[in-house]
């Protein structure tokens, strides 16, 4: 099940495959390391991924997409970024303890060679610990049992075959959930929705897996639930729309059993993401954006938000 890494090259042409592979290195270097990402900006320190403490000691990543191998030119970057690593260190207090070099190919006989020369002599004048991640070390990585849902994240074609991708696991609703009075209750009881529990459970482990996400910081997963939000808010809308509601009551019976299929239907053949989830999880979605005051259940879920946060 070989990697295919010209599978990040998509309508972004390169310079969009270089900003996933970077994104795919921070998430490597936290399966591993739990590494977290740095925001690129003029005057970069080098790094796209660390762990320690930018007072003390700190271990890094740094993401080049050499698709085509290592000439000069590509040495050219790996001395410039290694040398910024270090002047960063230097200016900002830290010290560097370890640097990993990330890339997609390989060297060739001359290539090891001056990387393994390079390498040791960088490591004496430096005091610190030199690595490279090429590859094969990229591939291996991949297609461990923690890595495979990023793997088929960024490379469906690849391993659509593999292994069967995980599933967050949906955790029973907690006794003391304090949700009997929540916003997203009131909108569904305000349509005569009365058997809730489950969506309480469904919100619970949306947030769960929410502040997991939060937690990590990583920019991909962050994206992920950004996105799903946008788009259960889009299904809901356009039900809403299109919704038979009652003059008198606000109400249409079918419209959150028809919202609720359409957010199931429409990902029913995402069997796997980044971060791994249910439909359980993909329903909380829908009353995390009822909770938020944008959706509800009736004409008038506004004025009861409204009230609500009065």
């Amino acid at each position: 099940m070989p990697i295919n890494f010209h599978e990040l090259i998509g309508d972004g042409g390169e310079a969009g495959a270089r900003e996933k592979f970077e994104q795919l290195i921070n998430q490597l270097a936290y399966v591993k390391h739990r590494a977290l990402g740095v925001l690129a900006k003029p005057g970069d320190w080098g790094i796209d991924a660390f762990v320690g403490e930018f007072d003390g000691m700190v271990g890094v990543w740094q993401a080049k997409f050499f698709l085509r191998g290592v000439d000069e030119a590509q040495k050219k970057q790996i001395r410039e970024s290694f040398s910024s690593a270090l002047a960063a260190s230097k200016r900002e207090g830290h010290r560097l303890e370890a640097w990993t070099l990330a890339f997609p190919s390989t060297f060739d006989g001359d290539g090891w060679k001056w990387w393994q020369n390079w390498k040791r002599k960088q490591e004496k004048a430096h005091d610190l610990v030199i690595e490279v991640w090429t590859d094969t070390v990229l591939e291996s990585l991949l297609l461990s049992p923690d890595a495979i849902n990023v793997a088929r994240h960024y490379f469906p074609n690849s391993v659509a075959g593999g292994p069967a991708g995980t599933i967050a696991e949906v955790l029973p609703l907690p006794d003391e959930h304090g949700y009997d009075e929540a916003l997203f209750i009131r909108q569904l009881e305000a349509a005569e929705i009365v058997e809730n529990e489950s969506a309480k459970q469904q919100f619970f482990n949306y947030e769960v897996l929410a502040r997991d996400v939060a937690d990590k910081a990583d920019p991909v997963e962050i994206k992920t639930l950004k996105t799903l939000e946008a788009e259960v808010h889009a299904i809901w809308e356009l039900g809403f729309n299109g919704a038979n509601l009652d003059p008198q009551t606000g109400r249409d019976p079918q419209l959150h059993t028809k919202v609720m299929e359409g957010i199931r239907a429409h990902y029913a053949s995402a069997t796997t993401t980044l971060p791994p989830m249910s439909t359980v999880h993909r329903w909380g979605t829908m009353h995390r954006v009822v909770e938020n005051g944008d959706a509800g259940w009736v004409k008038h879920f506004r004025e009861i938000a409204e009230a609500y946060r009065a």
